[in-house]
């Protein structure tokens, strides 16, 4: 089987959302191959990885928003738009790859959270979306206690 992996997150040796992005993609290619999209932040140590298993059936592609972007776009909430961003020129690359190797299923594995996007679903192929989390949000009864900048936050994850 053909496999799309869309992981921003994906660090063999990481923990938390890194971790579970290489775990989950180290398992898919043990038996198919896969089609790795990630940042070019983790090619140091995925590359490790496939020089420690040759037997992973793993082509990875790194693919970044442009410097210029990431620079203007720095911070907490710049850094969610940069993942957006991403998302976009993930799903451009996906369809490009799914055009010259004829992908059977696309998978996203992170970011994991049930309010952000996941573009490798928008191929019109059969997808997987997660492991994903959910509840992330702040019970509106507490809003009060954010402060503007806390409330404003909510407010835009409540939205998307």
């Amino acid at each position: 089987m053909k496999v799309l992996i869309s992981a921003f997150a994906c660090s063999p040796g990481a923990g938390s959302e890194p971790g579970a992005g290489w775990v989950w993609t180290r398992a898919a290619a043990l038996n198919h191959d896969v089609w790795l999209i990630t940042r070019r932040m983790n090619a140091l140590q995925i590359e490790a990885a496939r020089k420690r298993e040759p037997g992973l059936r793993l082509h990875a592609i790194y693919l970044d928003v442009p410097p210029r972007v990431r620079w203007w776009l720095r911070g907490e909430g710049g850094f969610r738009v940069q993942y957006l961003i991403w998302q976009i020129l993930s799903w451009r690359t996906a369809r490009r790859v799914n055009t010259r190797v004829g992908i059977d299923v696309a998978h996203h594995i992170t970011y994991a959270a049930d309010w952000m996007p996941a573009s490798a679903c928008w191929l019109g192929l059969p997808s997987v979306w997660g492991p994903v989390g959910g509840a992330t949000g702040v019970p509106w009864r507490l809003w009060r206690w954010l402060g503007f900048r806390g409330v404003l936050t909510e407010a835009a994850r409540e939205v998307a």
